[in-house]
């Protein structure tokens, strides 16, 4: 599935394809996160954007 795909998506039908593809993609030693949400604040926005560098 694309993400783009999951935007009419119920969180109950996404999380467990989710939880597949991490698997899938997982490398040991990383540490892998998941969050799900129908709404987020700029401010979580922000503090993502800051933690991807």
């Amino acid at each position: 599935m694309l993400v783009r795909e999951a935007r009419s998506r119920r969180a109950d039908e996404l999380l467990p394809v989710l939880r597949r593809e991490m698997r899938e993609w997982y490398v040991p030693g990383s540490d892998p996160g998941l969050c799900v949400a129908d709404h987020v604040s700029e401010a979580v926005t922000a503090f993502g954007q800051r933690a991807q560098r």
